[in-house]
């Protein structure tokens, strides 16, 4: 639900969401437009929590970075503010070394996005070309409801994965392999 009707900037989001009555809501900032992310689905969370939990265990035995639930914002440009589903991002674009931010300001490595009723295809493919157009490698947009994967990467288009087709992590998650049909099991 977009909040108002005239274009903010970061910095005018930050005001917006630090303000008392907002303490308790979620906000996005979509090309300039504050928009309000409504409570997900027990649904949405299974399948945000399971594919957090199998990157995470992939992570343990490959520490090549950092994964994210869905509590991590990214301020990438002067006009978008994303908190994604989950996220990835490798030690590469962020040194473990260096101390974590309250919010991060620039694309993450890995977005995945799970489609809920309250999201238009619209509005997340916006987002996806968002994050690839500022760095994103690799966008996985998951249909729960049509049980299908859509695999996004900057040079090379989308492509639709099924039941039973397996999801790679490819060169941003190396030997990240998971059968798309045990993400569904779930739900």
């Amino acid at each position: 639900m977009v909040i108002r009707d005239r274009t903010y900037t970061v910095e005018q989001f930050e005001q917006f969401v630090n303000a008392p009555e907002n303490a308790n809501r979620l906000f996005e900032l979509i090309h300039g437009e504050i928009v309000e992310m409504p409570t997900p689905a027990p649904k949405h969370n299974v399948v945000v929590s399971f594919m957090v939990g199998k990157i995470f265990i992939h992570l343990e035995t490959n520490d090549i970075g950092r994964v994210f639930g869905d509590n991590t914002s990214y301020a990438f440009t002067d006009e978008d503010e994303y908190i994604p589903d989950v996220s990835f991002i490798s030690y590469t674009t962020y040194p473990r070394e260096q101390e974590l931010p309250k919010k991060f300001t620039f694309a993450p490595d890995l977005v995945i996005e799970v489609m809920s009723p309250s999201n238009t295809a619209e509005e997340i493919q916006r987002k996806v070309e968002t994050y690839l157009a500022n760095g994103t490698r690799l966008a996985w947009v998951v249909y729960p409801t049509l049980k299908t994967i859509v695999v996004h990467q900057p040079s090379k288009g989308a492509a639709t994965l099924k039941e039973g087709d397996v999801l790679d992590g490819g060169d941003v998650l190396p030997g990240f392999t998971l059968a798309v049909r045990s993400i569904f099991a779930r739900v």
